[in-house]
């Protein structure tokens, strides 16, 4: 059987360091979303490219919390 990736919604780092994504499957509800080792997603590229700048374009827009703007 053949799974496809609708969709990469989440990223997290495992226990043993190694990056995860979250994926979404073509066909199937998010109660059925799973978290997957980069090394499964090598058929998927394009969808971990494109939401690796996702990411990185929303940490770049977030407030700096780190900042205080009290004064």
């Amino acid at each position: 059987m053949c799974y496809i990736v609708r969709q990469i919604t989440g990223r997290r780092v495992s226990k043993n360091a190694e990056t995860e994504y979250q994926v979404a499957w073509e066909g199937y509800g998010s109660d059925e979303n799973t978290w997957e080792p980069s090394s499964h997603l090598t058929r998927c590229r394009d969808k971990v490219k494109e939401f690796e700048s996702l990411y990185r374009q929303s940490l770049m827009s977030a407030p700096d919390e780190t900042s205080d703007d009290s004064d």
